[in-house]
């Protein structure tokens, strides 16, 4: 038998070097129940709450970016956005209205100009 194969999963070495990567709560009590030096206990918790600390930094920072940048005022539409806009609710207002084709030629009239002052 090897000596890897001798050992239990919670011991061998690659299993505690990844809980300490990917999941330092379970890493932590991995590496010191495990038969390693005291140097090396330290070491790897040192090492594994700095990325800890990193990854809980760098997450925090990241949603006070998110957060920021979604509180920040809207900025005001261009004049010709707003008039189209109301062109556009003037023709749609009198679409109730309309009822001789001189008054539907104007609403259509209405909404070409809106569209064709948004294309501008």
């Amino acid at each position: 038998m090897s000596k890897l194969s001798s050992k239990k999963w919670h011991q061998q070495k690659r299993w505690i070097l990844g809980s300490l990567l990917l999941c330092p709560p379970l890493g932590l009590p991995l590496l010191w129940l495990s038969p390693w030096s005291k140097a090396g206990k330290i070491s790897g918790s040192v090492l594994s709450g700095f990325l800890l600390l990193a990854s809980l930094v760098g997450a925090t920072a990241e949603t006070a970016k998110t957060v920021a940048t979604e509180t920040q005022a809207p900025t005001a539409p261009p004049s010709a956005y707003e008039d189209a806009l109301l062109e556009a609710t003037g023709a749609s207002e009198a679409l109730p209205t309309a009822e001789t084709a001189a008054d539907w030629g104007r609403v259509a009239a209405q909404w070409q100009s809106a569209t064709t002052s948004l294309n501008n």
